[in-house]
């Protein structure tokens, strides 16, 4: 595929949010214990994001992985519609994270701040 069809390809998948409207994403990151890890990605999928499934404007979740020295490091990548719809889920301090007592009963350390990044573009490959 020459250089222009692939960027014309690119183009017909690429989704903006509306202007005015662009989506956010949080990001947090913890440390588990190696041997809890599968027990805290239960966790995420048990308790966690089925009550981000039930707040206004929560788009979706993502759990990356890698194993580091002291356990296995989690980010947890979620989108979201604005900024006042993640207040509603974190508080009126976006920033602090929300780790539940059973999670960080889980964790070796994790950050005490999520970070927040308004999304320019997604991009989408082939199916």
């Amino acid at each position: 595929m020459e250089i222009g069809a692939i960027r014309d390809f690119l183009r017909e998948r690429v989704s903006d949010p509306p202007t005015g409207a662009a989506l956010v994403s949080r990001q947090w990151t913890g440390v588990v214990y190696a041997s809890r890890a599968d027990e805290y990605i239960a966790h995420l999928h048990r308790e966690t994001f089925p009550a981000l499934r039930a707040l206004t404007g929560f788009v979706s979740a993502t759990i990356l992985q890698r194993e580091v020295e002291d356990g296995r490091e989690f980010r947890v990548v979620t989108v979201w519609r604005s900024l006042a719809s993640i207040a509603a889920f974190a508080g009126e301090d976006i920033t602090v994270a929300v780790v539940p007592p059973a999670a960080a009963a889980m964790m070796v350390r994790y950050d005490r701040h999520a970070v927040h990044y308004e999304i320019v573009t997604t991009a989408y490959t082939a199916e």
